[in-house]
Formats: structure tokens, sequence, C-alpha cells
């Protein structure tokens, strides 16, 4: 049985559950993931499999996402956008969302954004990035959803979830913004007009779209060009 945290339940008194050896070894694996989220992410994140049944089962090994997981836990120059595209097959959001749970535990005041089409998206995937933390193998920090965020209160680490346009991208400053089915918003100069918007907030952060492909936009492109 994996002891964790909750409400009611510290770290500490976790600690007393589990053998001296248990705790040795969270702490070895704890260290280890500090400054390794490519490792972090192979050796702990779960993601979800369709089954049947429905399973929670490590990332696939394979090289497109390993591919993926570098690029995401590249460390790029504050303000630089970097643009993915993704499939379903890819399970680019997945990994974004084992990303993001790597920043959670792993960082300090890190404000996180991550806007999605409509708010019932990024609903689901603040769900997604709950069921991965509830996963884990590893003693995890106190973490408790409100409304559209979850928040690490020991760390000063927050994520929120908004559709495309929300005015709470540009009201906060972000650490990382993650723009997901970016291409779909459309109009595309509304896309213009939500980056430019958005930009002063995360001057010093990291910036990701990521989207499949849509017609006539850079997504389509990036699908059709060899």
């Amino acid at each position: 049985m994996v002891y964790k945290p909750t409400k009611d339940r510290t770290v500490e008194e976790v600690k007393r559950v589990l053998r001296p050896a248990d705790v040795a070894d969270q702490a070895k694996k704890i260290r280890h993931y500090v400054g390794n989220p490519i490792d972090f992410i192979i050796q702990e994140c779960r993601t979800l499999s369709l089954g049947p049944p429905p399973t929670y089962l490590a990332l696939p090994n394979k090289p497109h996402i390993r591919d993926l997981i570098r690029i995401f836990t590249f460390p790029w120059k504050p303000g630089q956008v970097v643009i993915i595209g993704k499939s379903r097959q890819m399970q680019a959001t997945w990994i974004a969302c084992c990303y993001v749970v790597y920043c959670l535990l792993f960082k300090r005041n890190y404000n996180i954004v991550w806007s999605s089409l409509k708010e019932e998206h990024a609903q689901a995937v603040l769900d997604r990035i709950l069921k991965i933390l509830k996963h884990l193998s590893i003693i995890t920090p106190h973490y408790e959803r409100k409304g559209n965020y979850i928040i690490v209160p020991s760390l000063d680490n927050s994520v929120r979830g908004v559709p495309r346009g929300d005015t709470q991208i540009t009201s906060f400053a972000y650490s990382l913004w993650i723009a997901d089915e970016f291409a779909k918003i459309q109009p595309a100069r509304l896309q213009d007009k939500i980056f430019r918007e958005a930009l002063p907030a995360l001057a010093l952060g990291q910036i990701f779209f990521i989207s499949s492909a849509y017609p006539d936009t850079l997504y389509e492109v990036m699908y059709t060009e060899p």
C-alpha cells in the first residue's frame, strides 16, 4: 500500500507508518528526481489506458515518447514559444500533464496556467493531473483542488485550468503556460490577440503551444510538409 499525506495526515505521520527502509528508499528516489524530470516522468507517471479494462500504465518506451519528454523538460529560454504538433497516439497531452506534476512537486513559487478550448476541457485536464498525482509511488506534499486550480500550499505552487481567452491568463504572473489545441482557436487572428495579451504575464516563463492539425494554420503545415 502507498501511504500519502492528506489534509488530515502530514508527511511525518505517513513516515511513522512506513518502515525505516521504506523511508530511506523514498528519500533516495526523491533526491534523484530533483533535477531529473525525464526520469521522474518515465519511472513515476502513470497515464490512463482505455483498456479494456481501463487501467493506469507507465508511458510506452518509444522514441517519440522520449523525444516529447525531452522537449517539455528542456531548459528553454524565458519567453520562448515552443510549438508542438500532436495526435492521439502521441500522448502529448498526457506528457504535458506529467511535466506539470513534476513542476508542482519539485519547484517553488511556480504558477502554471493551462488554457483549453472550453471550460470542460480545462477541468478534464485538472482531473488527469490529479490522477497522475494519486498514482505516484513517492510521498508527496499535501495538494488539493480548489475550483479551477490545484495547489501545493507548502511550495506555493499551483496550476489553473482556464478556457481560451479567459482574463485569468492576463491577471497573474505565470511561470508556465500550456495552450492546448491552440490552432483550433478561430478565427486565426484571435490566436494572435490571446498571445499578445498573455505575453506580459509570461515574459519570464515557459510557453508551450500544443495542437492537432487544423486547416490553414501552422499546424496543418507541420503535418503535411516533409
